[in-house]
């Protein structure tokens, strides 16, 4: 199986709006927020969403856009899904993570 948690490193957004907002998408997987952009720091995230998946021994096999397109409509690669799908059927993960588009990341000063 796959875990998922969301990493809110927006410093601009307190906890109770994360969570509202993730009851508005009906999110149903963990999100902790990311006090001090540590975590951002770390892997070295700019923008949000920006994936990052860890294989069952922590390694980083997939970094990079959830999927090709802001508007839904226009999606025609699902990028994350498909690496999703690679780790999930015991393969490697090929899938490149494009570019991540999005909104920069509200840093700490």
């Amino acid at each position: 199986g796959i875990n998922v948690i969301g990493i809110n490193s927006n410093n601009t957004e307190p906890p109770a709006e994360v969570k509202s907002h993730a009851g508005e998408k009906h999110l149903t997987f963990t999100i902790l927020k990311d006090d001090g952009n540590k975590i951002a720091d770390r892997l070295g995230a700019t923008r949000t969403p920006e994936a990052y998946v860890l294989d069952a021994g922590g390694k980083l096999v997939y970094h990079g856009r959830i999927d090709n397109s802001q508007n839904t409509a226009n999606i025609t690669s699902n990028d994350l899904r498909e690496a999703l799908d690679e780790l999930l059927g015991g393969k490697s993960v090929t899938k490149t993570g494009g570019a991540a588009f999005g909104c920069t990341i509200k840093r700490v000063s």
